[in-house]
């Protein structure tokens, strides 16, 4: 059987359409990692792994079973280590991540994250998407194992050398009617926000800025986090008047990277009115909106 030179033409261009689209690969998505906050467990992400895998499907999905319940009280540079080495690990032995990975981190996991990104050099973490984290600490006695005392005598607690050996919240308690307390006495907050100018790290504006991109997320219905605008870099001076991110001096300065990355158009911040703290794990119109659109 003999075709024509027309129709041997076609055929090959056909075979060879079909060959391109059965050997061109999927969109595959890049993995997300999550980690869970204070008090809290791996199973907090259970929800957002099936919002994930509805909306993203085959995506590569590892909420972190590290530092739950109790042990999330540990000390935060503790935590930072061990979060670190543990993620080192992984990604250097999974060729899923090469390419690049999303980091989505809830309350102190947001805090603790932060904290791996700066001190990790040459991390390839593609997004890090912030759920209602206190980055510029807590002032604020709703939340576990603080119920006892209140925001007048905790920094007497709070700011003591067997507080900031043992408790994480100890590490990100900020009092802002006591800022040179705070800063001299408070050792995680204060050193991760570059604001102590006899410890500068260059290197953490530097790992900071590998980032592709920085989504803050956070809600004045939190309930929880205090002042809830702490997850937007904003917090209160000493008269608890608003202070916006754009004039801390951890933006102003550019201590760490944050005014860098809000002039390259690299920060995303929104601040949905009504959200309570947890509403960020499992609410799927919050997750659609605010976070899927980032995991790609």
């Amino acid at each position: 059987l003999r075709m024509s030179p027309h129709k041997s033409v076609s055929v090959v261009v056909l075979a060879l359409v079909a060959v391109f689209f059965l050997s061109a690969p999927c969109h595959a998505y890049l993995p997300v990692v999550m980690m869970h906050g204070i008090d809290g467990s791996a199973q907090d992400f259970a929800p957002m792994v099936k919002n994930i895998q509805k909306t993203h499907p085959g995506t590569l999905t590892l909420s972190l079973p590290l530092f739950q319940g109790v042990e999330s009280f540990l000390p935060m540079e503790y935590q930072t280590e061990h979060v670190m080495r543990y993620l080192k690990n992984l990604v250097h032995n999974n060729s899923s991540f090469a390419n690049g990975w999303h980091l989505v981190c809830h309350s102190q996991g947001a805090l603790l994250c932060r904290s791996v990104i700066e001190n990790w050099d040459n991390h390839n973490i593609n997004t890090f998407i912030s759920l209602a984290g206190p980055h510029l600490g807590q002032f604020g006695t709703d939340f576990p194992v603080l119920y006892n005392i209140t925001t007048e005598e905790a920094y007497l607690i709070l700011y003591t050398p067997i507080a900031q050996d043992t408790f994480s919240v100890a590490g990100y308690w900020h009092d802002p009617r006591h800022e040179q307390d705070y800063l001299k006495s408070c050792r995680f907050l204060p050193n991760l926000n570059n604001v102590l100018n006899d410890s500068i790290t260059p290197s953490f504006k530097t790992n900071f800025l590998l980032l592709q991109q920085l989504v803050l997320l956070g809600s004045n219905g939190d309930g929880v986090i205090s002042p809830w605008f702490s997850s937007m870099f904003s917090f209160w001076d000493e008269h608890l008047n608003l202070v916006p991110m754009q004039d801390q001096p951890v933006f102003t300065n550019d201590t760490f990277g944050l005014k860098t990355l809000y002039n390259s158009r690299r920060l995303s911040y929104s601040y949905p009115p009504g959200v309570y703290h947890t509403d960020w794990l499992s609410n799927f119109t919050l997750y659609q909106t605010y976070i899927e659109p980032w995991l790609i």
